[in-house]
């Protein structure tokens, strides 16, 4: 079961009038205040709000006599939601600029929530937030490391995020620098750390983060099934995790691109690789077997490898983006 005291007591506050700043610190890390956090994109609020205001009558008539049918709704969608409802939150330029423009580049689910700092438009971002990690199953923090307030901001974050019980989280760190992260900031964040390695070809870092998101943290439907604890025990395998994503449009192609995303990514200490494949429409079986055996051989032998193909109507016809995430020491 969520936690939901400390989401209760956002909340409360917002219901009290208390400081437009608000300060997940005062929660979490006495020790500073995060910078607020505005919705980019966020449907849950409304779907709720509708929810409560339209109670179907069939739903209505299953009620036993007093109940308040919009707070049963809410109770419904509480207790049977199945869905991860996912978010991904960006600290710092430039994660913020890669988060602003995911609406207008690639779909969104329903469920899910992008979120950058910037004003809380009185309390209702704070509120609306507090909702979606009621129900939040699987979140993903963007770091901007050249950004001192998103550096500071980030171990705070993590924290919360573990405190708010969900399942499947990840920090990707943008544009790691060529001699790597401080070790002890790294330490300070809680959760699997995926750094951002050489995109491959002509892709760049925002191309990268957009081939990762279908599979993580969106969970979209895929032609091979996914599971979330596969993915959870993938990305704990190992204290580090880098990824890359490389584009092909031809079969001839192939082998190169993969070995191109494999190249700075496997050593002999890799303990897994997640694999999400965005491809067109025209994806089949005996492909995903003939990709799944390329990855494979280029992996140590006991390496577990999770590839998962998105088919996406908006990609030319060929057109394949994989977004690789390797795990090890």
């Amino acid at each position: 079961m969520k936690r939901r005291t400390f989401i209760h007591a956002m909340g409360a506050a917002g219901a009290l009038g208390l400081s437009g700043q608000w300060t997940l610190a005062e929660a979490v890390d006495r020790a500073a205040s995060v910078q607020p956090l505005t919705p980019v994109f966020d449907r849950l609020p409304s779907v709720l709000a509708a929810a409560r205001a339209q109670p179907s009558p069939g739903f209505a008539t299953l009620l036993p006599d007093g109940t308040d049918p919009s707070l049963a709704a809410r109770e419904l969608l509480e207790d049977w939601d199945t869905h991860l409802h996912p978010l991904v939150i960006a600290l710092g330029p430039a994660a913020e600029r890669i988060l602003d423009r995911l609406p207008e580049r690639i779909a969104i689910p329903a469920d899910c929530a992008l979120y950058r700092t910037g004003s809380t438009q009185g309390h209702h971002a704070a509120e609306a937030l507090a909702l979606r990690l009621d129900r939040c199953a699987s979140a993903l923090l963007l770091i901007d490391p050249s950004d001192d307030r998103a550096r500071r901001d980030a171990p705070i974050w993590t924290r919360h995020l573990a405190a708010s019980e969900v399942y499947l989280r990840a920090a990707v760190v943008l544009d790691t620098p060529a001699d790597g992260l401080d070790p002890d900031w790294r330490a300070s964040l809680d959760g699997p750390v995926i750094e951002v390695g050489r995109a491959c070809g002509d892709l760049d870092t925002a191309a990268l983060i957009e081939a990762m998101l279908p599979g993580l943290p969106f969970f979209q439907p895929a032609m091979i099934c996914c599971d979330p604890v596969d993915v959870n025990t993938i990305l704990a395998s190992g204290p580090r995790a880098r990824t890359t994503a490389v584009r092909w449009t031809r079969p001839d192609e192939r082998t190169a691109a993969i070995a191109d995303a494999c190249a700075d990514l496997v050593t002999t200490r890799s303990q897994g690789a997640l694999g999400w494949l965005n491809t067109d429409l025209q994806f089949t079986i005996d492909e995903w077997d003939v990709l799944n055996t390329l990855l494979t051989e280029r992996l140590p032998p006991n390496a577990d490898l999770l590839l998962i193909p998105f088919p996406d109507s908006t990609r030319g016809h060929g057109e394949r983006v994989l977004s690789l995430t390797v795990v090890g020491d």
